[in-house]
């Protein structure tokens, strides 16, 4: 259970503090704002050595927030953000739901106590995801996606493919 403010673009988001710079020097401010109150849960387990399933929830309650200001050093026109041109999100509720499935071959692992620690494998990890919104009780998002990806680590580098595709898609905010 939480209540925070979010950057609309999450992890593809701008860095904070090159956000920071960018607007009090030419007034550029890419980060766009939102309200969450949230309620999440998450378990996951493995159903063997190397086959793992993860389940993920989540309500939310969404608004946008104002945080733009037009101050900054140098330029004094102020610049419209991408949200401001569009215009703001309207207040919505979200319900999701994640279930995840990977496997890893020849997973090698390490007994901690009663918890098993993964510790490295020579093989790729091989997972399918999906994520599902739904018109569940104030919740207006619809849409699912399906998300097939292999990854393998090596010692000096990540190589991973992913490929996903959102079907029926009614409503969605992101």
């Amino acid at each position: 259970i939480g209540d925070m403010s979010m950057d609309y673009k999450q992890e593809q988001g701008t860095i904070r503090l090159e956000n920071s710079l960018t607007s009090l020097i030419g007034g550029y401010n890419f980060l766009e704002f939102y309200r969450g109150q949230y309620f999440r849960f998450y378990n996951g387990i493995d159903l063997a050595n190397g086959l793992r399933l993860d389940i993920r929830g989540e309500y939310e309650k969404r608004e946008s927030l104002e945080n733009k200001t037009d101050f900054n050093l140098f330029d004094k026109s102020a610049r419209a953000s991408d949200m401001q041109q569009w215009g703001a999100m309207p207040k919505h509720h979200s319900a999701r739901l994640s279930l995840g499935l990977s496997f890893n071959p020849r997973a090698y692992y390490r007994m901690e106590g009663e918890r098993k620690r993964y510790v490295r494998t020579d093989w790729p990890t091989f997972s399918l995801n999906y994520t599902g919104g739904f018109p569940l009780g104030d919740a207006t998002s619809d849409f699912h996606r399906m998300e097939a990806r292999i990854r393998q680590s090596f010692k000096s580098s990540m190589l991973s493919m992913n490929s996903s595709n959102v079907f029926r898609l009614s409503l969605i905010h992101f």
